[in-house]
């Protein structure tokens, strides 16, 4: 009995580490493409990005790019994106 509800436990367990591996590869992805679309907007909108702003970009937090990828619209310059 005991062994059953360990060998239980156990594949509860992997279970759940399978769920929260799948949910953090999502959470990459959607950074990851949200990282690519602002790149290609400030490309389009202000030419070749310096590497100091693909760095930012690189190292930015999800709600950082949002809001980055609400200033291009209305920025002049790729400084005001970032400021």
């Amino acid at each position: 009995m005991l062994a059953t509800r360990v060998k239980q436990w156990e594949q509860e367990l992997v279970e759940k580490g399978r769920e929260e591996g799948i949910e953090k590869g999502r959470e990459e992805g959607v950074l990851t493409g949200e990282a690519v679309i602002l790149r290609r907007q400030l490309k389009l909108r202000f030419g070749p990005l310096p590497a100091w702003a693909d760095d930012k970009i690189t190292q930015a937090q999800r709600e950082q790019l949002e809001q980055w990828s609400e200033r291009v619209l209305d920025a002049k310059s790729l400084d005001a994106v970032f400021a």
